[in-house]
């Protein structure tokens, strides 16, 4: 949460000619209720149900760029169905980015206890293949590091 995902997706997306896929954004159109609402009234526990679904159908899909939400590669099936998939970048930020980033975040129902979080994520987040720092960098630059990581994989 906060270090630049749906931004550097969007840039990546674009630079790549590839379909953007924001998770999020994608629930909120097909279930027709913004993420707050989703954890207000039905609960995290649906809301991650919904984000497995959404993982293991993309996982599926070619030439996309996902930007995943914080939380969905908590989910082992889901981790493991997108790493092997596709090219899985984490993008960090230490916490004093985070902080700013994060103030003011009504839309963001967990936002509030970002720090928790990324303390519980963070073996599953070390997990993941590659990794970017974000702090400092336009999302341009995030975005040409990781096409560099992605080509020197190749």
């Amino acid at each position: 949460m906060g270090t630049g995902k749906s931004t550097v997706a969007l840039w990546l997306a674009d630079r790549l000619d590839r379909l953007l896929v924001d998770m999020d954004t994608l629930i909120e159109q097909r279930t027709g209720w913004p993420i707050a609402r989703i954890f207000a009234e039905r609960s995290e526990s649906f809301f991650r149900t919904l984000e497995h679904a959404m993982c293991l159908e993309l996982s599926l899909r070619e030439a996309l760029v996902v930007a995943t939400g914080g939380g969905a590669l908590l989910n082992p099936l889901s981790r493991e169905a997108l790493v092997k998939s596709a090219f899985v970048v984490c993008l960090h930020a230490r916490p004093e980015t985070l902080a700013q980033r994060l103030a003011d975040s009504p839309q963001r129902p967990l936002a509030t206890q970002w720090q928790a979080l990324l303390a519980e994520r963070q073996a599953v987040y070390e997990s993941l293949p590659h990794h970017i720092w974000t702090d400092h960098k336009t999302p341009s630059e995030v975005g040409e590091e990781i096409i560099r990581l992605w080509n020197a994989s190749l």
